[in-house]
């Protein structure tokens, strides 16, 4: 789905809602990993804000599109899709496994409309298809390990004061919807017929 295959994961939160035919999750997710420094051993935790939702299109595809800048090099060789821009291939890596079904996905117009949120925003997310779903996953804070709130969909922080406990559920819903609204411009970039 766009976050790294380990057993080291953990669901932080998800909220499910339901609009237009379409079944959304909307959450995070945290991943530790081991860096083996020789003697010492350091535990990275990174949390990841994703939205799943069913687009009930294009079964059989399976594509992962990313931001080209932050592709490693093994991604770029599998980068095995042409498209007809080469701005959009300056700037997106494309690995799917039905030539034909990633052109029908995108489409000219979703090119151009990829290339103008691409523009406007800083951080570009992992958008994977698979069998009709659709998970855009933001990679998007370095934490203290599972139980830091920081970045966690819902994460309040229940110290202080009763106005500093307000206060913070009123910041972290308000980022809450912020971030939630930031995904679903990049699902509307998509042409998906409802």
């Amino acid at each position: 789905m766009g976050v790294p295959n380990t057993k080291d994961i953990k669901e932080d939160y998800v909220i499910n809602f339901y609009e237009n035919n379409i079944n959304y999750s909307f959450g995070t997710l945290t991943r530790s990993e081991v860096i083996d420094w020789g003697k010492d051993e350091e535990i990275i935790y990174t949390r990841y804000l994703y939205l799943t939702l069913d687009v009930k299109e294009m079964p059989g595809l399976v594509a992962t599109i990313k931001a080209m800048q932050i592709s490693l090099k093994i991604f770029k060789t599998r980068d095995n899709t042409t498209l007809e821009s080469t701005e959009f291939k300056k700037m997106f890596a494309v690995n799917a496994n039905d030539q034909i079904l990633i052109r029908k996905l995108v489409t000219p117009k979703v090119i151009v409309n990829l290339i103008e949120l691409a523009k406007e925003e800083r951080k570009f997310p992992t958008m994977h298809f698979d069998d009709g779903y659709l998970t855009i996953v933001f990679d998007n804070y370095f934490v203290n390990s599972f139980d830091d709130p920081k970045g966690r969909l819902l994460g309040f922080y229940f110290i202080g004061t009763y106005q500093d406990i307000l206060t913070n559920i009123i910041e972290v819903i308000q980022q809450d919807v912020e971030w939630l609204l930031t995904v679903l411009q990049w699902v509307l970039v998509y042409d998906f017929k409802q």
